[in-house]
């Protein structure tokens, strides 16, 4: 993983600042289930907390904004908008 410069870290949370906050979902026993899945599909290079962040934003429609690279491919490869 490569880190960010400080300045590029500075923009891009003043970015995520002026985002509407996000609301709360409960985990659903189906997220367990589909980030299980996420993971055994070993092209996508899945960690069970990424699968279930991005298990949970598939169910609920929404975008994925990470610093991670690897999960923004994931997910993109899943169908999601990614944003890094």
């Amino acid at each position: 993983m490569t880190a960010l410069a400080a300045s590029d870290c500075d923009t891009l949370f003043g970015e995520i600042d002026i985002w509407e906050l996000p609301r709360r979902v409960q985990t659903q026993p189906a997220d367990i289930v589909a980030a299980t899945r996420m993971v055994r599909q070993r092209q996508l290079g899945l960690r069970a907390p990424d699968a279930l962040h991005i298990a949970i934003a598939v169910r609920e429609s929404a975008q994925i904004l990470t610093f991670d690279a690897g999960m923004a491919r994931a997910a993109t490869q899943l169908g999601l908008v990614a944003m890094v």
